[in-house]
Formats: C-alpha cells, structure tokens, sequence
C-alpha cells in the first residue's frame, strides 16, 4: 500500500519524508491544506512501534491541525511533523538543525512548533536554520512562548461549558474528573480544576509527572489502566490519541469527554457509539486550540497575552453551538464539527485583513523574495469532482423555523443576518416550522404540487423529444420548480415578470397552454416567437411575463426598470426578476441593483444559486466570500437567503418582499438556494465536471419530494393519490405534444411563412428592407438565380 492509498491520507497536499543519515534525523512532515493560509503545526518527538505507525499518526494529526486551525479562525491551513525517536538518535543539536532545514526547505508552506517530546528550547535550535517557526521564548508582554498554558486553559473552560451542557451545573466543584496523562498540559489543568474544587483522577505512565500531580491538593492517582474506566462525572485524556474506541467506549462511566489529546476517537464512527450511551464528547480539535491560538498570535506578531485570552476565551461559545446542534439534529458531536472545519475550509479564507503572508513579520525583505515564489491568486475550486463523492459541507444551513421574521418595515441594517442565515419551513420530519410559516390551506398546496408536478414531466417529455431529434435545444428546471411555483403563487398578476430560462413553472402558472410553449420550441407556426428566438425563451404578454433573453443578467435592469416606471404612475403593481449565480457577476446585476437602491425600485430581485453555472461553481462568481443575498447590503438593499427547496419558505419570503415593496420599502435581494439537478442545457454533460448523482446528497433535498411528503403528514395526500396525479399530467403533456405537432415540426409542414421575418422590426420598414424582403420571395419562390429548394 501507497501513502495515497492509505485510509488517511484524505488528499494530503504534501507528504515529506526526511532521512539525514549525518544526524540520524528520520522525520515526516505532512501538510495537509493550505486553503486558509500556510499549514500550522507542531512537531511530534516519539518512539513509534513502527513506520507505519508514525505516517499514520502524522496524517491525522495534519487533518487535525486543518480543522483546528479552520474553526478557531485562524488564517493557517494544516499541517503536523514528527521525528521518529530511538534509543539510537537521542535528542541533540544536529538532529534539530537538521530538522530546521528541512522546514525551510519547503518555501513556507509548513510553519512549525513544538508538540510532544519537544520543548521551547529545541524550538530555538530549530529557528536557527529557518524562519518557519514559532512557540518561541516569550519577550515582554508580547504572546509567545510555552503555548501548553494556552491549551490547558481552552481545555478547562470548554470543559466547563460542557459540564453545563451535560450535567447543569456552573462548575466543576464537587464533581470527579479524571485526567488521563499530567504532562505540560494535564498537569495545568489538574491545577485549575482543583483550584475550583474538583475531586481529580490522573495517572500516567511517566512517574515525574506523576508527583508533580500528587502534590496538587485533592488529588489522587490510579493505575494507568483504571483511569479511562473510572466512577467520574468527566474524563480528560490529555495524553495520546486513539484512546476511545468499541473497545473501551462501552466502559467508560464519565458522562462527559472533554481532554486536551489530538484524536481522541480511534474512527469517526466512535462518536456515534459515544452518543448512542449517551456520552457528551466535546471535539478534541475544538477543546484544545489555546496553543495554536498562542501560537499563531506569535508568529503573526500582531497580538498581547490579553489578546490571545480573549480568542482562548472563545473556545466555549464554539462548543456550545457544536453542542446544540448536535442535540437539535441528533447527530454526533464530532460530526457536526467537522462539518463546520470542512465548511470554512472549502470557503476559504474570508478573514482577508488577517491573511498570511507565508513569512515570518519579523523578516519582510526575505519574506518579500520568498512570496515571489509563489502565486498569491485564488482560484476557487468545487468541493468534489467527477469519480469524488459529493461535499456540500460549503453550504451553511439553519434549522428549519430558526430565523426570525421582521416586520416589512425593518431596516436594511437592523436584518443583515437575513443574508447569511437561511429561511427554512419544511423540517426533516416534514412538518411546517417557524415563523416564515405561511399557513397554506390543503388547497394550496395541492395546487402547487400539482403545478410543481407538472413543470418535472413536460421538462422529461421534452428532453426526450429533444435526444430524438425533434427539437433543436432545451433547457429543464429539474430541482429548481418550488423556485417558480413558489413565487408565482405569492405574485399578483398585475405584477411583471422578467424570467431566466428556467422559470417554465412561471409561465404555466400565469396561463400559457403547453401547447404554445412546446410549438415555441419546434418554431413552428403557432410558434409565439415566429421562429425568432432560441427554443424555450418564451414569453406572454397576457400573463404579464417578459420574455426569455439569451444574453445574461439583462433581465435585471428590465425589471427595475418597469418598476420604476410602475411607481412614476402611482400603480401598486410591482416587478419580480430571476437569474443565476453566474449571472451575478454581469455588469447588469450591479446596474441594476444600484438604480433599484438610488429609486428605490418597488423591485424583487431573485438570484437561483443551483451551485453551477453550466460547469462553473458558484465560487467563481464569489459564492466563497459571502451569500449573494449579502450582494445588495452595501446599497442598502436587503438580502433573504431562502431554501429553494422549500416551497412554503420561497412563497413566504416572496410576499414579505412584495409587501415591503408595495410599501414603498424598496427593492429585496433574495437568494434562493437550490441545486440544479439535470444538466444545463440538453448541449451539456456535467459528468465531465461533477459527481454522478451529486444531487442526490445534496442537503436541502427535492422540492417535489419534499413538499410531497409534507402533505401527506398533513393528512390529505397519499402515494397513491401522487400516482394517479402524475399519470394524469403525463397524459396531459402527451395530449398537448401531439397538438403542437399539427402545428409544424422540424421536418414536417406546416411552414413559417418566411415574409414574416421582416415584419415587427419598424413601425414604417425602411426601402432597403422592402427591397431584401422581394428578392427572398424571388428566390424562394424559384424566380430568382439563387432558386432551389423549399427554402
């Protein structure tokens, strides 16, 4: 087996094995991500049974370091080191010179500290060769030196959150806690949690430690082998990782894990037996980053003691969230935590005034030749492609009926949280959550299934209809109908609509016959566009619909535009336009968006981010940095991010800004986030630039499925019902595709009339066009030199 085929190698971006036979220096050094800046991490002095042992355990460490960096905040990517000891290498300058270089070697993406079996002082030797390196000693007030302090006081105060999360209490006074390893770290955190009046365990297997701990009142040591088995409230392994497994889980008595060791679980899969007895685990990568918060506060020379106490002081609000939604979704501790480190990770660095330079401050002119190496462009890069399995850890999702709703009248400023939290309704269960509630009788919405429905089979049909050559082109909505059907419903007709190409739903739901739209796409001569437009830019001027434009994001100024002209005359009608997150990055987006705020356009302006524009991801039109509902705050537009797989969520977010806007309140930017799950166009195929299925995981589920089941736990719907409803629209649809076809097909009369095209350009043609419009009937007719054919 290959380092790329071991179980944790996890796309490592460098693995580097280091042999210096002069020193007898044998190390590993592994950087896993650099997508939030260089990789951060200590490095590991340990006897290792094997070599094997040694590269596995500094690929989890290496992970482990990405994510603690990730959800500290911290602008540093991950990495670990370890120098694999025997009785043969003891600890000398050499070795560590020579460890040094091997740093440096790598240009800055590895900055390293000292770990296990490394002290401050072999960190000094090390600074001799290279500049990589922090956890030096301290100088006056500045952050700096041993960062174990750091790391014991994260530790206790998480520990402290937890134990008010598991057990209700505001201390750990009285409780027994059991400290596993009383090294740098445990021995402080033995000293705090005595101080508060705890009753410790500890036990080690090294017996300095060990008196050290026993001097400490109200301590008592047991035997190495008791102390994970112990009678205690919680349980602190501050020693080597992998100590919780199906092994020992079953054992354990604590109700509490919260220690201060890298990888405590032995698999990801520990820490749902953990939850299943009952067990609060407290992320170790989460508990433990007071000393990479010192750490990196050192080495971005930026900061005091005091400053690295208030971002260690933080540790417990991160725990907190971890463990309420933990207990919200009822899914392991370690889960949701690495969701969010996957998240930020995938995100990349958004904190940009705290971006590292890979340098050292204290160095800018070499530091300066040493970013001349290397590329400081960002370029975004989708979570998964073809052959990986789907990551939607980017997504940032909110509990169903979490987010709170204000009143139409609130204040761009006073509801910014709208932008980046998400509106939801449907739960997983199915049920209607919250305050975004509408409240839809049974009617309702079986009438927007239906129409939802209907959008998915005329969208198969006229794919098929298309792979056989009957069509020249087509684009479906599949993923995307609560999209339409949402807003459609929450509209008044007096209300414009300027669409993107795929809002098929829109049109249906504002009366245009399937029949028109699918002779529009054979133009044919019924055809509502007379052969003029690319198939399925419909539009309909009786349904207050504008139509389809081929040319990105030109629907927008449209839009506020007709709303402006809409409030110049008084009507109370308003104006709704869609596009795509690609789309956001036209130059009519922001045109738009700043008449809309200037005028106060009676506009609703919604971006469909389905993650893809064709096969680009949504990052590259600056879905990384921050929502596109948050697009418009600078202007003072409001921004909603919705679930656009919630049909109830879409329609009450859209007559809260319909009813702000008839108010005068403005324009409303609303995101709808959803997931496109076809292709394109029927000119694509995106197996070439995703996962096959992706959007069978993707998180926010099928609208079509979700509202299904909604109403049937409502009570007034079943399978069978469903059934028999789809089979009635695909008769429909089939009905409406055999009368179109009597229309004109792309093969079979009747025609156009080619005269036709020269109508409709000017009120009074020109004589030039008069004069082109006899020579195409001359040749068509077969009176001309250039006659043939039917034309």
């Amino acid at each position: 087996m290959t380092v790329f085929d071991h179980p944790e190698f996890d796309r490592h971006e460098i693995v580097h094995f280091v042999d210096d036979p002069g020193t007898g220096l044998k190390a590993i050094i592994a950087i896993h991500s650099t997508a939030l800046g260089p990789a951060a991490g200590g490095c590991r002095r340990w006897q290792y049974v094997s070599d094997a042992e040694a590269v596995t355990d500094v690929l989890r460490l290496s992970r482990g370091m990405t994510y603690k960096n990730a959800v500290a905040g911290l602008p540093f990517g991950g990495g670990k080191s370890v120098i694999l000891a025997s009785d043969d290498t003891p600890k000398s300058d050499a070795l560590f010179r020579a460890f040094g270089q091997a740093v440096d070697a790598l240009g800055g993406r590895y900055i390293t500290a000292e770990d296990v079996g490394i002290a401050v002082d072999d960190m000094r030797i090390v600074r001799e060769e290279t500049r990589y390196v922090s956890g030096l000693p301290q100088s006056g007030d500045s952050a700096g030196g041993d960062p174990s302090p750091w790391t014991a006081l994260g530790c206790y105060l998480g520990l402290v959150a937890g134990v008010r999360h598991r057990l209700d209490r505001d201390g750990v006074d009285g409780l027994k806690v059991a400290v596993q390893g009383v090294g740098h770290v445990g021995l402080k955190l033995v000293e705090m949690l005595a101080k508060a009046g705890a009753e410790v365990l500890v036990a080690d297997v090294n017996r300095e430690h060990l008196k050290r701990a026993e001097a400490i009142d109200g301590v008592t040591v047991v035997g190495p082998r008791e102390i994970l088995f112990a009678d205690v409230d919680v349980l602190a392994p501050c020693a080597l990782g992998n100590v919780l497994d199906a092994q020992t889980i079953p054992r354990i008595r604590a109700s509490l894990i919260a220690g201060a060791a890298n990888n405590q679980l032995s698999t990801a899969d520990d820490g749902r037996r953990l939850a299943a007895r009952g067990i609060l685990y407290a992320p170790d990568y989460v508990l433990n980053a007071g000393g990479v918060i010192s750490v990196a506060h050192e080495y971005l020379g930026e900061s005091s003691e005091d400053a690295v106490r208030a971002e260690v002081e933080r540790i417990p609000e991160r725990l907190r969230d971890i463990f309420k939604e933990s207990a919200r979704s009822n899914r392991p501790t370690n889960e949701i935590a690495d969701e969010l480190a996957r998240r930020t990770v995938a995100s990349g660095n958004k904190n940009e005034s705290r971006r590292v330079a890979w340098r050292d401050p204290a160095a800018p002119r070499q530091a300066e030749e040493a970013m001349a190496k290397q590329s400081r462009l960002h370029i975004p890069h989708p979570t998964a492609r073809p052959g990986d399995e789907p990551d939607f850890s980017y997504l940032d999702l909110s509990p169903a009926g979490s987010v709170d709703k204000p009143s139409v009248g609130a204040s761009a400023r006073s509801i910014e949280h709208l932008s980046s939290e998400l509106v939801r309704v449907l739960d997983d269960d199915h049920t209607a959550k919250g305050p975004w509630n509408p409240g839809l009788d049974e009617q309702q919405l079986t009438v927007a299934l239906r129409w939802m429905l209907l959008n998915r089979v005329f969208d198969q049909r006229m794919w098929q209809i298309q792979r056989q050559g009957r069509i020249s082109f087509y684009m479906e909505a599949a993923g995307e109908e609560a999209v339409s059907v949402g807003a459609a419903m929450a509209l008044r007709h007096g209300d414009m609509c300027f669409p993107s190409y795929r809002n098929q739903a829109l049109f249906m739901y504002r009366g245009v016959k399937l029949v028109d739209m699918m002779c529009q796409c054979l133009s044919n001569t019924r055809d509502m566009c007379k052969g003029r437009q690319l198939p399925i830019m419909y539009h309909s001027k009786s349904g207050n619909v504008f139509s389809v434009s081929g040319n990105l994001g030109t629907q927008y100024p449209h839009a506020v535009g007709w709303a402006m002209a809409s409030a110049i005359k008084g009507e109370d009608n308003i104006a709704a336009s869609w596009l795509g997150d690609g789309s956001t990055a036209e130059a009519d987006f922001h045109h738009a968006l700043t008449f809309a705020t200037v005028y106060q356009a009676p506009v609703i302006l919604n971006v469909v981010n389905n993650q893809w524009a064709i096969s680009t991801f949504q990052g590259t039109a600056g879905g990384e940095r921050r929502s596109f509902a948050a697009r418009g705050l600078g202007l003072g537009i409001p921004g909603i991010r919705v679930d656009g797989n919630d049909l109830l969520a879409v329609y009450s977010a859209t007559v809260w800004a319909a009813d702000r806007a008839r108010r005068g309140g403005g324009p409303t930017l609303i995101e709808l986030v959803t997931y496109r799950a076809g292709a394109h166009s029927t000119s694509d195929d995106p197996s070439k630039y995703r996962p096959k299925d992706e959007h069978k995981a993707f998180p926010l589920g099928d609208p079509i499925e979700r509202l299904k089941q909604h109403v049937i736990t409502e009570g007034f719907w079943s399978d069978a019902k469903h059934e028999k409803l789809e089979k009635e629209l695909r008769d429909e649809v089939t009905a409406a595709w055999k009368e179109a076809q009597q229309y004109g097909t792309m093969t079979e009369g009747p025609w156009l009339d080619p005269e036709t095209m020269f109508d409709d350009v000017y009120a009074d043609p020109p004589r030039r066009l008069e004069g082109q419009r006899r020579r195409m009937l001359e040749i068509h007719r077969g009176n001309g030199d250039d006659a043939g054919g039917r034309g």
